[in-house]
């Protein structure tokens, strides 16, 4: 069996090429790494501003449930207020039906014989009867219902808001984990650790130059000795 040691410029030009193909697919891995790093960045950063923005409408739309939870307190305050006013006991109007006198008396019923000073003989009749009353009391139960889904409105926009933060938080250091993992890749992707494959060719070209006529070695393994060749 025989073999041949190379020792002249064919075996410098051989590593020469093999260099040259190792750092092209290097290259070639570095550039698709690099178009796939990208295209994932840009995934995670549309996905950041997604919940972003979903937070931001949570949150306006939140602070406008609050503001109508206000002014439904303001409502159910001034129903309150005026169904106190009106109450047996208190004062109320009351306007009669023959002189239209108008004044205010204990509220002891709806209607009372007419109070004023010309002898009148008419009924008064409160301005404020039973059914203003009752219709005030729904009003309040009204008022109360859209308090109640208001509130479970943002209740429920709270637990959304803390779970987008949340996943926007984790999201984002996630984000910022894979940005350094992306970085020691394509450091290691770097050819010769920095090293770029024209440097390590001009070498090799100036060995080239210096080896001259520099001759091959056969060794043939059967005879167990060297035979120089040109």
């Amino acid at each position: 069996m025989a073999g041949k040691v190379h020792t002249d410029s064919e075996a410098l030009y051989a590593v020469r090429g093999a260099i040259t193909k190792f750092a092209s697919n290097f290259q070639g891995a570095q550039t698709n790494f690099t178009s796939c790093f990208e295209q994932m960045n840009y995934q995670v950063e549309e996905y950041i501003k997604m919940l972003t923005f979903n937070i931001e409408s949570n949150e306006e739309e939140k602070r406008a449930l609050q503001r109508q939870l206000e002014e439904c307190e303001e409502q159910k305050f001034a129903a309150q207020r005026a169904q106190s006013q009106h109450q047996d006991g208190r004062t109320d109007t009351f306007f009669c039906d023959r002189c239209e006198t108008r004044m205010m008396l204990k509220v002891y019923g709806d209607s009372i014989s007419c109070k004023s000073s010309s002898g009148c003989s008419g009924t008064m009749h409160r301005v404020f009867n039973n059914a203003e009353y009752q219709r005030i009391n729904i009003e309040i139960q009204r008022i109360e219902e859209k308090k109640a889904q208001l509130q479970e409105r943002i209740t429920l926009l709270e637990e959304q808001i803390c779970k987008q933060e949340t996943t926007k938080d984790e999201t984002v250091k996630n984000y910022l984990d894979l940005q350094t993992h992306q970085q020691s890749i394509i450091k290691l992707l770097a050819f010769g650790s920095g090293e770029d494959p024209e440097t390590v060719n001009a070498f090799i070209d100036k060995a080239l130059v210096s080896l001259g006529d520099y001759q091959a070695v056969r060794f043939d393994a059967s005879e167990g000795v060297e035979k120089k060749t040109k």
